[in-house]
């Protein structure tokens, strides 16, 4: 059995390969358990942590992926998000790799990324901003380069520690003058209660990503974002299970549904309809982007 480590994977995936594969993966389904399960811990009275168990499987591959997120790890300068994905044959139930579940996540989340901003973004867009951690952002300025020609990259932070091929790098502290510039904002936090978005600061015709918020209690996007924007979702059940969209709900405020990822990459649901519409993306993970990734790494495995 193999075991693919996080530089591996980065070796071995393209996201060439994966967006296609990712879209047709959405366009014809898979038996899933598309939104994980789902187990919370209340940690000293203030934050939860959680473990997430999720499946899925096809004719020639099935996976499990267990996850954690320890939001308190922050405070002891450990990684706030732990995981492990088992591959495995779809038709023997025989094990093949072990994943970094960690970088497996990281890399799927930025291909659907790219996925749902070909149907979403403008055609055009040249400046992604990354609102997460360095390693996501340099993953997210590959899956869009598979996509669109995109030639700076901004990263909300201190200084990104890499380089991108054919992208200018730049960090940026002044949030509300980088969403001033941007063609397409990804948020891939660790989300807490405190939204890190605000609508008001989304130029027309940008296309936003919220990728951290998964549980009701945390959100990226405040509720001007969510009350303007024209929300698609990677599964119906992030109406419930992500505060982005549970807690403006609550408040009275009903967000402009449009479509599922299914929805679009099958046809079933129309993208972007103007230049200066907000369109957004709000995901909360789904085991068939995992295995469809997974599947990808493994068969970009030399000499199997």
């Amino acid at each position: 059995m193999l075991t693919v480590d996080a530089a591996r994977i980065g070796e071995l995936l393209s996201f060439d390969v994966l967006v296609p594969t990712l879209r047709t993966a959405f366009a014809h389904g898979q038996r899933a358990t598309v939104a994980p399960q789902v187990h919370r811990h209340r940690v000293d009275n203030e934050l939860d942590a959680t473990m997430l168990l999720g499946a899925s499987w096809t004719r020639n591959y099935l996976g499990v992926k267990v996850s954690t997120v320890f939001p308190r790890n922050v405070l002891a300068d450990l990684e706030s998000f732990s995981s492990t994905y088992l591959l495995s044959h779809g038709r023997t139930g025989h094990p093949l790799a072990v994943l970094d579940g960690g970088e497996l996540t990281r890399r799927a989340t930025a291909g659907v990324s790219a996925l749902a901003a070909g149907y979403l973004a403008r055609p055009d867009i040249r400046t992604l901003l990354v609102i997460g951690e360095d390693r996501f952002a340099r993953a997210a300025a590959q899956a869009y380069q598979a996509v669109f020609e995109i030639d700076r990259l901004l990263v909300l932070g201190d200084t990104p520690g890499f380089v991108c091929d054919g992208v200018m790098v730049a960090a940026v502290t002044d949030l509300e003058a980088a969403l001033a510039t941007a063609d397409a904002v990804v948020c891939a936090t660790v989300a807490t209660s405190t939204p890190v978005l605000p609508g008001a600061w989304v130029k027309p015709g940008t296309f936003v990503h919220l990728a951290g918020s998964f549980t009701p209690y945390t959100r990226e996007g405040d509720d001007a974002l969510i009350a303007d924007a024209s929300v698609f979702l990677d599964t119906s059940t992030a109406l419930t299970e992500s505060g982005d969209l549970a807690q403006p709900t609550v408040a009275g405020i009903a967000p402009k549904i449009r479509g599922t990822l299914f929805d679009l990459c099958s046809g079933a649901a129309v993208g972007r309809q103007d230049e200066g519409e907000v369109t957004l993306l709000k995901s909360i993970g789904t085991a068939i982007a995992d295995l469809a990734t997974a599947a990808v790494v493994h068969t970009s495995v030399p000499s199997q």
